[in-house]
């Protein structure tokens, strides 16, 4: 009997502290989910405060989850946009190579080498694209993998930098190339060139006593001119020419793929298209220039070489009285 009460009391003993195991086990696994429930609603607060989208799609690319950032930027609410393709905001033409990269992406077992900051096109529910930068990013959990993108416009931004290279590469009075430019196109039109064995003109003309124009009328009236002549000009060029302004009456330009004959005559077309005067605030200008010419390769093989001839060639016509053209081949 003793025996029995002992035992009885052994068994007793276990089932409290099964018991209270149990009890402190579902304490545990509810204090676990209270956390997990309170991280999911920090996560999800964390996400609908960011300025910038962000967007989770699964490996299909369907989203499931999509802030007020991601609303904002493209104009969808939530509602429409979970259980639907990213694709949506994605146009036609760029949705191929988004596809591959995203492919790549997820291909990789090592993704830190991979460009995740990338700059392409986003589009908007009422069809408008704008550039956005996206960074990519991916994880994997008990409920599969997801792939997020956080997105931002930078429409700002690249105004600001086209902006930034108009200053650099523009003249801004005509809107034309400048030297940096030129130079830049120069060397681009020699190399391509050498490797079509084909031949180039580099023409440098100069107004002929432009400075009287500004001295007697301003130089606004100056500018004007200037603007027409170079608006007159352009219209006139070829899809690889460049014409551009380095100075204060001073043009370059370069006509790609052309001989000395259709040098010549572009050249004559040029020097009769100064004969139509300009008007300028109710007053006509006629007024002339002097060119001087060098042919690549016959004149030179590099750019210091040409612009140097053609300037020879202009230094003579101008010693000769102006208003004319010669070839740098032709000087004595």
């Amino acid at each position: 009997m003793q025996n029995w009460n002992s035992g009885l009391i052994i068994l007793i003993g276990i089932s409290i502290l099964l018991l209270v195991s149990l009890i402190f086990s579902l304490k545990h696994q509810r204090k676990l989910h209270n956390q997990l429930d309170d991280s999911e609603v920090r996560f999800q607060a964390l996400i609908e405060s960011a300025h910038d989208a962000i967007i989770v799609t699964d490996i299909d690319g369907a989203v499931v989850q999509w802030n007020r950032g991601a609303e904002r930027l493209f104009g969808y609410t939530k509602s429409t946009m979970i259980g639907t393709p990213i694709f949506t905001v994605v146009p036609k033409q760029i949705q191929p190579s988004y596809k591959q990269a995203i492919t790549e992406f997820l291909k990789l077992e090592d993704s830190s080498n991979f460009d995740r900051m990338i700059e392409t096109l986003g589009l908007t529910s009422k069809g408008r694209e704008f550039p956005i930068e996206v960074s990519i990013g991916t994880w994997t959990i008990r409920e599969g993998r997801f792939i997020s993108f956080i997105l931002r416009d930078i429409t700002d931004r690249k105004l600001e930098e086209a902006q930034l290279k108009d200053l650099i590469y523009l003249d801004d009075l005509t809107g034309l190339p400048n030297r940096r430019m030129f130079t830049n196109r120069l060397h681009s039109l020699l190399a391509r060139s050498e490797k079509r064995n084909t031949s180039f003109a580099l023409l440098y003309l100069d107004l002929d006593n432009f400075k009287q124009v500004n001295d007697q009328h301003g130089h606004l009236v100056g500018d004007e001119l200037l603007i027409q002549l170079s608006t007159r000009i352009y219209k006139k060029l070829g899809l690889y020419d460049t014409l551009a302004r380095t100075g204060g009456d001073e043009f370059l330009f370069l006509l790609a793929d052309k001989d000395e004959q259709e040098t010549k005559q572009f050249v004559e077309w040029l020097s009769s298209s100064f004969e139509t005067p300009f008007e300028v605030e109710g007053k006509h200008f006629t007024i002339t220039c002097s060119i001087g010419i060098s042919m690549y390769p016959k004149d030179g093989i590099d750019a210091d070489r040409l612009l140097r001839n053609a300037d020879t060639a202009l230094y003579q016509v101008k010693a000769n009285g102006k208003d004319n053209y010669k070839f740098h081949r032709d000087l004595k």
